[in-house]
């Protein structure tokens, strides 16, 4: 048991200076969840994504309609749900994009701290 424990702890120290790259294990686990029922997962999540965001936009000009404010807030989380929902191939890797580089950078500045 310790071991395993020492050789995933020296694993992880090695592996420390490689690039982060969470965007390509998604896609990777898209590519072998892809086909038969995992589609239809994905099709129906999109229908659902679709119909929350007209809804949401629906109801928003509704309440600019009648005199409300609107509900800002609530237009903008349901656009992100169902954003989302709607395309989950391409939301997912933009925003494990956006985190990669956030991480890079962190990476990059703490090891520039600590070598100096």
């Amino acid at each position: 048991m310790l071991t395993t424990l020492a050789v995933k702890a020296t694993t992880l120290v090695s592996t420390a200076d490689t690039k982060i790259d969470l965007t390509g294990s998604w896609n990777k686990l898209v590519g072998a969840l892809s086909g038969g029922s995992v589609e239809k997962v994905l099709t129906f999540l999109s229908i659902i994504g679709v119909v929350l965001v007209i809804a949401s936009i629906g109801g928003y000009l509704w309440q600019r309609r009648r005199g409300g404010g609107g509900n800002h807030s609530g237009l903008l989380w349901a656009g992100l749900v169902g954003a989302l929902f709607a395309a989950p191939k391409v939301v997912i890797p933009i925003a494990l994009t956006i985190l990669d580089f956030i991480i890079s950078s962190i990476a990059a500045i703490v090891s520039n701290i600590a070598g100096s």
